[in-house]
């Protein structure tokens, strides 16, 4: 059984700080395993990086492959106050004149006033009974009156029932009001089916002081040709408009709305392509560059890296290369006023080329871009750069998933080694304590018999001269 008396140094001089410098030397190995490690997660990290990187370009090719795009229509008015619009692809190039005559209003029924003086819009009422509300399509609910409701509990009761009857209850000034969500000529009918409830809050039509309106149909001419709606939102009378009619014009005069081709919406996606891919290209560059030698950590994570030198140079070439087989008067993306404008292969635009092409000719810069040959294969640029992208990001067969997946194996392996040198390390350590803990215990017995001999040697000596006296 050990007695708990910790020898080590105690006579050789040989201590914990001594074991420590020889394991410090014995654990160098583990040092260049740590490096290698976390060069190995530098570079899966980067790779990890490059296929975020690769996906948000990969966004930005498939927004320039909708026809829409290069279809997209702007309406401008000459006052949008008075009428307004939005167009699709649908929608003709052309200017229309509006009169706007009338706006379509909503039904409403407008109550006496309810409230005395002193009374609040939480006042008890005292008023029980019930009546119908119904709607122009039919629908109808019954409110059912309490002596404790107030103005503000009826028209809680009301509104909760808008699901259904598309009819919005307010207070004002002490009456209660009553307005269809909807517009145009439609009816509103109240009527009481216990009690007489109506003419107690002040909401009977049949009362000279309660105003029932019923709603108006909105009138306006479109190039001379009247029109009549139920709603001042119409997206049936020009096709592709939406026409909002938001006030009456002064009488004989008329405002219009532009149709024309929206090129901005479409510069602004190439724009953003560009940015995209400016961004996406820089950032494998930096991880691709070898730095200056002379300074420490200045190469990118993947210097060297034919793989990603590969991706680089094939982005390139795609962007700035022409494109075969399209139905198109443009093969080459600097025919649209993108070019390659230093060393690096970073991309502008010139947004007044492109803008004029797309004036000229907006269906041939979507051919360039994306379109289908006669066996219904995608060609184009983006079809190119989509193909191209989704061979390096594709879930389970990408290079950079590849690439990322053979990294982690590397990385486990390494970690296994690391483990069991670790574990190597710790029975070296065992080892040396109990080989100098032995060495300091010998010691100290050494030094005992040393000194018995010497006492021995010391008692012979004294012997040996009181004989010879």
């Amino acid at each position: 059984m050990s007695s708990g008396i910790n020898f080590l140094g105690s006579y050789s001089g040989i201590d914990q700080t001594t074991i420590d410098s020889l394991m410090e030397m014995e654990r160098l190995p583990l040092v260049q395993m740590a490096n290698q490690k976390t060069e190995y997660e530098s570079e899966q990290n980067a790779w990890r990086d490059i296929n975020t990187r690769l996906d948000s370009l990969m966004t930005k090719v498939r927004d320039l492959q909708y026809a829409s795009v290069y279809q997209s229509k702007a309406a401008n008015s000459t006052d949008s106050e008075i009428v307004s619009a939005s167009a699709t692809s649908d929608a003709m190039n052309g200017t229309y004149e509006f009169q706007v005559d009338r706006l379509a209003t909503s039904s409403r029924i407008i109550g006496s006033k309810v409230l005395a003086e002193g009374e609040t819009n939480d006042t008890e009422l005292g008023v029980t009974g019930s009546f119908t509300i119904t709607n122009d399509d039919g629908d109808t609910e019954t409110v059912t009156l309490e002596a404790a409701d107030s103005l503000s509990t009826i028209v809680g009761k009301i509104n909760d029932m808008n699901d259904t009857l598309e009819v919005s209850a307010t207070v004002v000034d002490g009456r209660l009001v009553l307005a269809d969500d909807n517009t145009g000529a439609r009816t509103l009918t109240l009527a009481d089916t216990d009690g007489t409830p109506l003419a107690t809050i002040w909401l009977d039509v049949t009362d000279l002081d309660v105003t029932s309106e019923t709603g108006l149909t909105a009138q306006f001419s479109i190039n001379g040709i009247s029109v009549e709606r139920d709603t001042n939102s119409v997206d049936d009378a020009v096709e592709g408009l939406t026409i909002i009619l938001g006030a009456e014009t002064e009488e004989g005069t008329s405002e219009s709305i532009t149709v024309a081709n929206d090129t901005a919406a479409t510069v602004n996606k190439v724009e953003a392509f560009i940015a995209q891919y400016n961004s996406t290209l820089s950032f494998l560059q930096e991880k691709s560059d070898a730095g200056d030698p002379e300074t420490a950590g200045s190469a990118g994570d993947l210097a060297g890296d034919s793989t990603l030198q590969r991706i680089i140079s094939s982005l390139r070439t795609m962007v700035s290369s022409s494109v075969s087989g399209l139905d198109s008067e443009f093969s080459n993306a600097s025919q649209l006023g993108i070019t390659t404008i230093d060393k690096y292969g970073q991309l502008q635009l010139d947004s007044s080329e492109l803008t004029e092409a797309l004036i000229e000719d907006a269906e041939a810069v979507k051919n360039f871009f994306h379109d289908t040959d006669a066996e219904g294969e995608e060609i184009g640029l983006t079809a190119k750069l989509e193909n191209y992208i989704n061979s390096l990001i594709a879930t389970g067969t990408g290079i950079t998933e590849v690439r990322e997946d053979g990294l982690q194996r590397s990385l486990d392996t390494l970690n296994d080694r690391i483990d069991a040198f670790n574990d190597r390390m710790e029975i070296r350590e065992t080892y040396y304590i109990s080989m100098f803990t032995r060495l300091d215990v010998a010691l100290q017995q050494a030094e005992s018999q040393m000194s018995w001999l010497s006492s021995q040697l010391s008692s012979l000596s004294g012997l040996s001269t009181s004989g010879d006296s």
